[in-house]
């Protein structure tokens, strides 16, 4: 548990750099609402072992301003296990809370789902995985993602390849493919990845050593 409270006037690092002053105008902040000038912050994070089958957290903040009824809340769950040292499986659930000045509010929430198992058996020299990860938003998309990554030449390259589709996305690609390669050699690293999409294709490469 944390708790964040600042007095009138005072700003944080990111308030103070955003802020300019000059003898005409005096003092007034780039592109923010000067008037919003963080009153508290209060944060709780707490975290169970289950005896061997997971890992439950619960977070949860709430951040509030002077002389205005704008706030930010946000709170979330999230379970993790991993079944025969080898599957992983992860859940998360956040809610976000917006209140503007004028006491509406926005809520908006992002449940998401992680899967990683191995298909080359449980004690191959070079494994190989299956990965699945889905994000969805109450209010918007959502994401779907899966791929196969692993190890070959004694571990010397590593490769990942991945597929990604987007229901209901507005505008933008809704699908994409991308691969990444990583060769450790000797007397240096060689990387590479490349990401294709209906709208544009991105390569690169990487030497160090």
């Amino acid at each position: 548990v944390s708790e964040e409270y600042a007095t009138v006037g005072y700003g944080g690092l990111s308030e103070t750099l955003d802020t300019w002053c000059d003898s005409q105008h005096g003092c007034d902040r780039y592109g923010a609402d000067s008037s919003l000038r963080q009153r508290n912050r209060t944060s709780v994070y707490i975290s169970q072992p289950l005896d061997g089958m997971g890992t439950l957290s619960l977070n949860g903040s709430r951040q509030t301003y002077h002389n205005d009824r704008t706030s930010n809340s946000a709170w979330g769950a999230s379970y993790s296990t991993s079944l025969w040292g080898r599957v992983f499986l992860s859940l998360n659930w956040s809610r976000n809370r917006q209140t503007d000045r004028n006491g509406r509010q926005y809520d908006d929430s992002l449940t998401s789902l992680y899967l990683s198992l191995p298909l080359s058996g449980w004690s191959s020299e070079n494994p190989v995985y299956a990965t699945y990860q889905m994000n969805k938003r109450a209010h918007g998309d959502t994401a779907h993602e899966a791929g196969m990554y692993g190890d070959t030449l004694d571990r010397r390259l590593h490769w990942d390849v991945r597929e990604r589709y987007r229901n209901g996305a507005a505008g933008g690609d809704k699908a994409g493919s991308a691969l990444y390669l990583d060769y450790r050699g000797t007397y240096g690293e060689m990387t590479g990845n490349y990401n294709y999409s209906r709208h544009q294709q991105l390569s690169g490469a990487g030497l160090k050593g």
